[in-house]
């Protein structure tokens, strides 16, 4: 037998499949109060990012009509932001994660996600967001990956707060007048 190991990137980084448009997004604002506020992100692999990617295709196929549309980007106050869908009919977005983390903490104890979301649930003038989370790691019992799909109902005054904390912390930073 004979082996020949390649040293061969990852073709193609998935998130360059996205139509991104230049200009201030809602992920570089809460990823830069999450570096201040909890600790740097240990890690900046293109290949974590390009697995959602590929989660989010997959839930497109195999749940085809069920799932919102792809609304591309919105923008608010000089901030773009990408929801992965909503779903216009029910009144909600539709938000894909897939994670490393452990299944035991709820979804909403993600201080990231539910920023992320209100976020978009301002954008769209929605309250309510239907998570569809992937555990690669499941809870660390070693059974294996959990899947888990939750509705949660943010206040509009949740949302107002945090939009202004997105707001302010983008002024202070010298990214929006």
């Amino acid at each position: 037998m004979e082996v020949i190991n390649l040293n061969e990137e990852f073709p193609k980084d998935l998130s360059l499949l996205t139509d991104r448009s230049l200009g201030l997004h809602v992920s570089q604002i809460y990823g830069d109060l999450e570096d201040i506020l909890f600790s740097p992100r240990k890690t900046n692999n293109k290949l974590w990012a390009t697995v959602g990617f590929i989660w989010e295709i997959l839930l497109e196929l195999a749940f085809k009509e069920a799932l919102g549309v792809r609304p591309g980007e919105l923008e608010l106050d000089g901030i773009i932001g990408s929801p992965d869908g909503i779903n216009w009919e029910g009144g909600y977005i539709e938000e894909y994660k897939l994670t490393w983390s452990s299944a035991k903490k709820p979804i909403e104890s993600k201080w990231k996600w539910m920023t992320q979301v209100m976020a978009y649930c301002k954008m769209a003038g929605l309250t309510v967001v239907r998570f569809r989370v992937f555990y690669i790691n499941g809870d660390y019992s070693f059974e294996g990956p959990i899947y888990k799909s939750a509705f949660i109902t943010f206040t509009q005054e949740e949302i107002d707060t945090n939009w202004e904390m997105l707001l302010s912390h983008a002024r202070v930073k010298g990214w929006l007048k």
